[in-house]
């Protein structure tokens, strides 16, 4: 393979256009390139017309100033940019700790959580007992309030003993 390219050569700000020619030879076992360079030139120096797409050296080397100066403020960016990205990733690992350890917080919170409502159960179980125990006591004081002398036999198809009877049986 050959390859061929142009390029302009400054000698004391006068320009002459030269050609290099590039000879490739690839090696099947290794990836290297031998290169060979050739500098074709022409006799004649002159002065090089500066166009839009040849600029003058003077132009050349303003832009290139320019191009240095654009690189050194973006590499100043770049460095706060990465000192901020930094601290953005520092604050992002604490605040995945802090979200982990809230998360298993949240886990003792909600077994404790289940066991609150368990006993509140519990409660209301042993609350609902008790007021049958008091009403069941209630009701059998209410029964043997009102019971009856198992001798008193009136209603039962016996009539009632007037006090008189009662006194004569007696004597």
């Amino acid at each position: 393979m050959a390859y061929e390219s142009t390029f302009l050569k400054d000698d004391r700000h006068k320009l002459k256009e030269e050609s290099v020619a590039l000879e490739v030879k690839e090696s099947p076992q290794k990836e290297t390139a031998n290169f060979c360079l050739m500098a074709k030139g022409t006799e004649e120096e002159g002065e090089f017309e500066v166009t839009k797409y040849n600029p003058h050296f003077d132009e050349l080397l303003e832009t290139h100033n320019t191009l240095l100066e654009d690189s050194r403020e973006v590499l100043e960016k770049y460095g706060k940019l990465k000192a901020s990205h930094s601290k953005v990733l520092k604050a992002f690992n604490s605040m995945k700790l802090e979200k982990e350890a809230l998360e298993e917080k949240i886990k003792s919170m909600s077994a404790l959580i289940v066991e609150n409502r368990k006993l509140n159960d519990t409660i209301d179980k042993l609350n609902y007992d008790l007021g049958q125990f008091v009403k069941g006591e209630e009701n059998l004081s209410l029964i043997l309030g009102s019971q009856r002398n198992p001798n008193h036999k009136s209603g039962l198809g016996f009539e009632a003993e007037s006090s008189r009877t009662k006194k004569n049986k007696e004597e």
